[in-house]
């Protein structure tokens, strides 16, 4: 491996945000909009397979003999992993809208009703290449989603207490690593959960989920959709348990 000429990057964050709290607590709405300004995209690495040592002045033995059997080995090509700086740079802005509200003024069976939901539009000028067989592919920043919405509906009554949640992400690249790394495309996906809970008495309280509700599925490809990679189900997960506090 080898990493020349590698520094720190640095970067630099404008955020602005407008906050309004209702009365007796009953909620908030808080918008708010961030830029930072990147200096270099951070550290890159890369895997060069079949590189040639010798050929590039490093030294490489002509022969290796097995040491328990005698037999000698042919010296082949290997992969090359270097480290690099990206100088481009660039900027990541969005935008951030959060509305928490509980429904105090409701008559007393449903005046428990609340509703939290966020929403974040995120955009970014970095791009990075990344190699995918023969071709160099301009990726976004790793793991950045354009739109991601938050949403969750809950409801307390005296000592019962629900909730639903689902969670939506546009689509985002990510890496996974095999002999080589490679650029993964994730599809976007909304996930759905559940809970409920019921409290016994001052000691006991009883809790109920179902994390991904509808079982969505986790989908990939490599650089365009044509070239699919894995749809993957890890099913409905359901939990039952009871705490005890002294």
């Amino acid at each position: 491996k080898n990493s020349p000429h590698l520094k720190p990057f640095y970067a630099t964050q404008y955020d602005l945000s407008y906050e309004q709290y209702f009365n007796d607590g009953d909620g908030s709405f808080i918008a708010a909009i961030f830029y930072k300004d990147i200096e270099s995209a951070g550290i890159i690495t890369q895997t060069i397979s079949e590189y040639d040592f010798a050929a590039n002045g490093l030294a490489v033995p002509s022969k290796i003999v097995d040491p328990i059997s005698g037999v000698p080995l042919s010296v082949r090509n290997g992969n090359y992993e270097t480290a690099f700086n990206d100088e481009k740079g660039g900027y990541i802005r969005g935008a951030e809208l959060t509305y928490t509200q509980i429904f105090s003024f409701l008559p007393e069976f449903w005046s428990g009703l609340g509703l939290q939901a966020s929403y974040s539009y995120t955009e970014s000028q970095i791009s990075q290449i990344s190699k995918l067989g023969l071709q160099d592919l301009p990726i976004s920043l790793p793991g950045l989603s354009k739109n991601a919405f938050q949403a969750t509906v809950f409801w307390e009554y005296q000592a019962f207490e629900t909730r639903a949640s689902v969670r939506y992400r546009d689509k985002f690249v990510s890496e996974q690593v095999a002999v080589d790394a490679q650029t993964v495309n994730y599809d976007g996906e909304m996930v759905v959960d559940y809970q409920a809970s019921y409290q016994i008495n001052d000691n006991f309280n009883m809790v109920f989920q179902i994390n991904n509700l509808t079982d969505e599925p986790t989908k990939s490809y490599f650089g365009v959709e044509a070239q699919t990679g894995t749809i993957q189900y890890f099913g409905r997960q359901f939990f039952l348990g009871m705490t005890y506090s002294l």
